[in-house]
């Protein structure tokens, strides 16, 4: 009869599971760290294509946007222009303000976004 004592083999199980433990570990946070690299990336990313789209803007859009939108109002006032005529010039106006706004505000988002990414204020 033979009964398997421990004598030259102290804990060899337990040793090597805990190796692997600590393997899977340092993999883990490699993993974790070049997610977080990703996203900061991304981010950054982001924020450089928002920042070029608006530096393409004029810098006289905005106050071409007002004048179209008065206009159509005076235009309609005095009769020169009908009221299919005046609405589709509205809705120009509309759609024009509302794209910079949604640009101006995808910035905002994309610069906070970034900023959460990396844990501090970078960017304000």
């Amino acid at each position: 009869a033979g009964i398997d004592l421990p004598f030259f083999n102290r804990n060899q199980g337990n040793i090597k599971a805990a190796r692997y433990q600590l393997a899977q570990a340092q993999v883990l946070d490699t993993v974790q760290t070049k997610q977080v690299e990703n996203e900061v990336f991304n981010s950054y990313l982001s924020v450089l294509k928002i920042q070029s789209q608006l530096k393409k803007i004029d810098s006289n859009y905005n106050k071409n946007i007002e004048d179209l939108g008065q206009n159509a109002i005076v235009n309609y006032q005095k009769k020169y222009i009908s009221l299919l005529e005046f609405l589709d010039q509205l809705r120009t106006y509309q759609g024009a303000e509302f794209g910079l706004i949604d640009l101006s505000n995808n910035y905002f988002k994309a610069i906070q976004d970034l900023n959460y990414s990396v844990g501090s204020t970078i960017l304000k």
